[in-house]
């Protein structure tokens, strides 16, 4: 999850934040700053959202196929 996490954030806000401002390096190393915000939201959306709906799914299917 944590490599998952770290490369969706590193790809992610760059871009989003590149197409509101302009690409250019001092976006980038602006964005570098927002970095670790971003990928503490989006462990805790993994783990309190993604999780538990994929715990539900998971259990209604038939057996042969989980």
């Amino acid at each position: 999850m944590v490599i998952i996490s770290i490369i969706s954030v590193n790809t992610i806000a760059p871009i989003i934040v590149g197409l509101e401002r302009g690409f250019s390096r001092e976006v980038y190393i602006d964005t570098l700053k927002i970095i670790p915000f971003m990928w503490m939201i989006v462990v805790l959306s993994v783990r309190l959202v993604a999780g538990p709906i994929v715990g539900k799914v998971m259990k209604k299917l038939p057996s042969h196929l989980a």
